[in-house]
């Protein structure tokens, strides 16, 4: 049997060897500086994936799938102040696009909410701190794109 332990030290190693698979450019945490649950919070995740595809896609964004931007992302601190770490990759000439608009985009979602942006420069870093918190028994926490 495998202590918890070593189980979870695997499993954050698999989702730092994920963030480092998906080359993000950017390194995001949106907080909701208000309560939520965890499905709400995908749900918005979802959404602004989703504004921030067509924004940069054009209205036919859904259709193209290799097109798109991609994300891992984390939901922590499920019982206190719950906010999401996301390692996004996109197609180098939307970095900046996306960059400017995130946080106008989550504010009108989210008017409590605040946004963090950096750029993805030490991605292993991004991956070990998105990473930290999650457990196996918490992988309902974990979002992909």
């Amino acid at each position: 049997m495998i202590p918890p332990a070593v189980r979870t030290i695997k499993y954050r190693a698999s989702i730092i060897d994920l963030v480092e698979q998906l080359n993000p450019a950017l390194a995001i945490t949106l907080a909701f500086n208000r309560d939520t649950t965890p499905a709400g919070a995908a749900e918005d995740l979802k959404h602004l994936h989703a504004r921030l595809d067509r924004l940069v896609l054009g209205r036919l964004w859904a259709k193209r799938v290799d097109d798109r931007s991609t994300y891992v992302a984390v939901i922590e601190h499920v019982d206190t102040n719950l906010h999401i770490h996301l390692a996004l990759s996109c197609a180098p000439e939307h970095v900046d696009q996306i960059a400017s608009a995130v946080a106008g985009i989550w504010k009108e979602m989210v008017p409590t909410g605040s946004v963090v942006l950096k750029d993805a420069s030490d991605i292993p870093g991004w991956g070990r701190y998105i990473a930290k918190a999650i457990t196996p028994q918490t992988c309902d926490l974990l979002l992909m794109s």
